[in-house]
């Protein structure tokens, strides 16, 4: 969660096709933001807590062109956005917003 080498590491030694990860620790956010820049690991889903990124590859192209988060806007409300009470709705806005800026493709270098 927190060293892009041993993230590498697992990822080459265990070659994941995608990854679930809990995106509201900045640390865990930051290495999920590298990977997108890379350009390897497309975001297909995002909500109040979760990101789930697919790496591409050949074989699974058309599930990533279905699914690739091109065009979110920062304010749609997430899918799992609870009703109250305010202050943690308030924090569930907060990591949905932040993750969609981290994993924009470009976002963290347009300032999204």
């Amino acid at each position: 969660m927190d060293d892009d080498a041993v993230m590498d590491r697992l990822i080459r030694t265990y070659d994941p096709t995608w990854i679930f990860a809990q995106h509201c620790l900045s640390n865990v956010r930051a290495r999920l933001q590298r990977l997108v820049a890379e350009g390897q690991w497309v975001p297909t889903y995002v909500d109040a807590r979760i990101a789930v990124l697919v790496q591409r590859r050949p074989e699974i192209e058309s599930f990533i062109s279905a699914h690739e988060m091109v065009a979110i806007s920062a304010d749609a409300l997430p899918k799992d956005l609870l009703a109250g009470p305010p202050a943690l709705r308030a924090k569930q806005m907060h990591c949905y917003k932040e993750a969609l800026q981290a994993l924009r493709p470009g976002g963290h270098e347009a300032g999204l």
